[in-house]
């Protein structure tokens, strides 16, 4: 394995970290959703740790020395990926470098979407590089049948990840492949990027369970039957709240709203909601005055009525676009600032974005 240089900035941090012994599987996820998906794969086993607090921002982020501690230490961590927090993939590189990375968002069967304009026609948006037939897996009538894994290869063959999608490692290779990633994916949102707030999507939840149960039978085989099996579980639970939300979501079909940060087109294709602008863009950048004016106009002429906020962004930019304008102002948390993380965080948070979304809806 290639030595890691790390720089003055993270040498320092490093420097900190007191030597320690762990149990296996030590295991680290990036956000919020992704640590309540692990944590129900795991549960009854140990319980993952996560980087990025449920109440900051994703997009831009401090590490902690405890947090720097943890990927040290770290023998598997779970990220969405670059796309969501450019500034992880060079601690991931260096401070966690003993560790295998699975980038979710890349991982085989994922719905991703690029990023969009305001007011793009949304069929133009869906990336199905290697979704074929996203129609077949809304129902989930095929997706039960692997609850056995029984297409994926045997766990003994698993253990070369050459061909695994989203695997990364941490040798010359791995370290090529996630400079690439980032270089790819962690600046573009205005040149066809993806767009990394899919865990708002309950399909892909479904898709990372089983990635998630496979790598850490890989990395842990003694509990191997524990994941599959804790996966399984998670999987009934999610089809059963895609049921839910569907019908909570159905009278506001074709509903139009504006949002702070435009990290919800996952959510709104889902049960088609009518996205028709945002404040800030997908990476929670301000776009100016002008962009400002553009949105507060579209507001007025098209009528909309709903106007989401979230907690994790600075909302005062809201009250320059809203004054004067009949709007309701609901706030929305992609990332449940106020939920207990754990085995049951990812079903709550879903629940609590849809009944907020509704509530907005609702006129």
């Amino acid at each position: 394995m290639m030595k890691s240089l790390k720089t003055p900035a993270l040498a320092s941090l490093c420097a900190l970290l007191p030597a320690a012994g762990f149990a296996d599987p030590r295991v680290v996820t990036d956000v919020a959703p992704v640590h309540g998906l692990v944590a129900r794969v795991m549960e009854g086993v140990a319980t993952p740790d996560v980087i990025v607090d449920q109440s900051a921002s994703p997009h831009g982020f401090s590490l902690r020395v405890s947090q720097a501690r943890a990927l040290e230490q770290a023998d598997l961590v779970f990220w969405v990926g670059p796309a969501l927090t450019p500034w992880l993939s060079e601690p991931l590189e260096t401070v966690a470098s003993g560790a295998e990375v699975v980038s979710l968002l890349t991982t085989d069967g994922v719905t991703r979407l690029s990023f969009r304009d305001d007011h793009d026609d949304h069929d133009d948006h869906e990336d199905h590089d290697d979704h074929a037939d996203h129609d077949d897996h809304a129902d989930h009538d095929d997706h039960d049948d692997h609850a056995d894994h029984g297409d994926h290869a045997d766990h003994d063959d698993h253990k070369d990840h050459s061909d695994h999608a989203g695997h990364e490692t941490h040798g010359e290779q791995g370290n090529h492949a996630m400079k690439e990633a980032h270089d790819d994916h962690g600046h573009d949102h205005h040149e066809g990027g993806i767009d990394p707030h899919a865990w708002l999507d309950p399909r892909n939840a479904l898709v990372w369970l089983d990635v998630i149960a496979e790598e850490l039978a890989h990395v842990d085989p003694d509990n191997a039957e524990s994941y599959a099996r804790n996966a399984a579980e998670a999987r009934g639970e999610i089809v059963a709240l895609q049921a839910e939300l569907t019908q909570l979501m159905a009278p506001h079909k074709g509903a139009s709203y504006v949002v702070l940060h435009d990290g919800y087109q996952y959510f709104d294709r889902a049960y088609d909601l009518d996205f028709e602008g945002s404040i800030l863009d997908a990476a929670a950048a301000g776009q100016g005055p002008k962009h400002l004016q553009e949105v507060r106009a579209h507001i007025r002429e098209h009528g909309v009525a709903c106007l989401l906020t979230e907690p994790q962004l600075n909302a005062s930019l809201v009250a320059t676009v809203t004054e004067g304008l009949d709007m309701k102002i609901q706030q929305i948390d992609p990332l449940g600032a106020e939920l207990e993380l754990g085995a049951g965080f990812y079903p709550a948070l879903m629940r609590q974005l849809a009944e907020n979304v509704a509530a907005c809806l609702s006129r």
